[in-house]
């Protein structure tokens, strides 16, 4: 009821009076926003702080915490997120987005602390388990190890190169880029399996860098038949012995 009469009042022509409210007087803007914002595209979870991020498509990032407690994150690129993910009980929320810029928010005081410009064009990106390792593959075929360092990242000097990764050079393959980074479980320090877009499945060994096994692939499909493109996966199994592959 206030606004409606403030407003009806900015909007009477002014009588002579120069102390009068105007129109111009009045600049709505944003202070506050309650509920989901729309266009959303991307959530992420922290199970241990029970907060929920859920961003949109403008590059808002809306917090959903206990008590009905909400935040709002805006960046300065508005546009939408490729992946988003927590760093579980760190109060750090990754996000990266349609650039390939990797921002590291630190959610209890609401602020982006750092903005990493990654070279390729990032088509998986997976954070370590209680650690503080990142794993980004791209369109090349190649997995990269990224770390954060008091809210900042740095770019390791490890990286997982598409063909001894992927094995299988003999292929022609219109799509080298990785679809899924998952370490294994049991294992998160010692093996990752990296899934690429033709079908190619290969579990890497970090520490002697070499793959220890291999499967699928567009050559054990029929050639009358076009070639799948995984779309998803995710480990079917606590002990990581089981895949699912969509």
């Amino acid at each position: 009821m206030f606004v409606r009469k403030l407003v009806e009042k900015a909007s009477k022509k002014p009588s002579g009076n120069s102390d009068g409210l105007k129109g111009s007087d009045i600049e709505p803007r944003l202070l506050f926003h309650y509920g989901i914002p729309s266009g959303c595209n991307m959530l992420a979870y922290d199970p241990i702080r029970k907060i929920l991020a859920v961003s949109s498509k403008d590059g808002r990032i809306k917090l959903f915490g206990k008590d009905n407690s909400q935040a709002l994150l805006e960046s300065v690129n508005a546009v939408p997120s490729k992946f988003l993910q927590f760093v579980e009980n760190q109060g750090i929320l990754v996000n990266v987005n349609s650039k390939n810029h990797i921002e590291i928010w630190d959610i209890e005081k609401n602020l982006l602390a750092d903005v990493h410009a990654f070279e390729e064009d990032i088509t998986s990106f997976t954070v370590m388990q209680h650690s503080l390792y990142m794993y980004v593959g791209d369109s090349a075929g190649n997995v990269r190890v990224l770390k954060l360092e008091q809210e900042h990242i740095v770019q390791m000097k490890y990286t997982v190169p598409y063909s001894p990764s992927h094995g299988n050079p003999t292929e022609e393959t219109g799509d080298t880029s990785v679809t899924h980074v998952l370490p294994q479980p049991a294992a998160e320090s010692k093996r990752v399996l990296i899934i690429f877009r033709d079908g190619i499945i290969s579990l890497w060994d970090i520490r002697e860098s070499k793959t220890v096994f291999t499967a699928g692939g567009n050559a054990l499909q029929s050639l009358h038949h076009e070639g799948k493109k995984v779309t998803s996966a995710c480990w079917a199994c606590p002990f990581g012995s089981k895949v699912a592959v969509g």
